[in-house]
C-alpha cells in the first residue's frame, strides 16, 4: 500500500493509488506482469555493473595519485616481502 501511495505522490497527482493498484492487479491476472526471474536478473546485473564501475573509479584514481616509481614497479602476487611497504 505504501509503495502505491508513494508512486501516486511522485506522479504529481495525475494518477491515484487505487488506479495503480488496479493496473498492477490487471497485469498480474493477464500474465503481463514482469516475471520474478527477470526482475531478479536485472537487479543482479545492475549490482554487478555498479561494483565494476566503482572498482574502475578507484583504480583510475589510484593510478593518477601514485608516483611514477610506484606505478612502474612490478606487482608481486602472492604478496611477498618485496611489496611489504604497500
Amino acid at each position: 500500500m505504501d509503495y502505491f501511495l508513494k508512486e501516486a505522490e511522485t506522479s504529481g497527482g495525475t494518477t491515484g493509488y487505487q488506479t495503480l493498484i488496479n493496473a498492477a492487479l490487471r497485469q498480474h491476472v493477464e500474465g503481463n506482469a514482469p516475471k520474478l526471474e527477470d526482475t531478479r536478473r536485472r537487479g543482479i546485473h545492475e549490482s554487478v555493473l555498479f561494483v565494476i564501475l566503482s572498482i574502475l573509479k578507484v583504480l583510475i584514481h589510484r593510478k593518477d595519485s601514485i608516483s611514477r616509481r610506484q606505478r612502474d614497479r612490478p606487482i608481486y602476487w602472492p604478496p611477498t616481502r618485496a611489496c611489504a611497504s604497500w
